[in-house]
């Protein structure tokens, strides 16, 4: 995880991660950066379906906020069905 790679060594009480207590501004720390590393893997050049990737991220930011809205309804939907199968 991206909080590891600043750990340099020190007391167990010691290590300061950068994330906030927990609360809902800790979960929007890590959803960015869940965000963050999904967008450097979809889009990385070593990625066989870089181009699709990227092609697909264009036309979706191409339609209207309304159709955006929709298929991330969908998308959320799809997602939590996937999530409850695995419990």
């Amino acid at each position: 995880m991206r909080h590891m790679e600043t750990f340099m060594g020190c007391e167990v009480g010691e290590f300061k991660s950068g994330f906030k207590t927990e609360s809902a501004a800790q979960d929007l720390q890590i959803q960015k950066l869940r965000f963050r590393y999904l967008n450097m893997i979809m889009l990385s050049s070593h990625n066989l379906l870089q181009r699709n990737n990227h092609s697909e991220a264009n036309e979706f930011s191409e339609v209207s906020a309304k159709v955006r809205t929709k298929i991330l309804a969908k998308a959320q939907d799809i997602l939590g069905k996937r999530l409850a199968h695995f419990g």
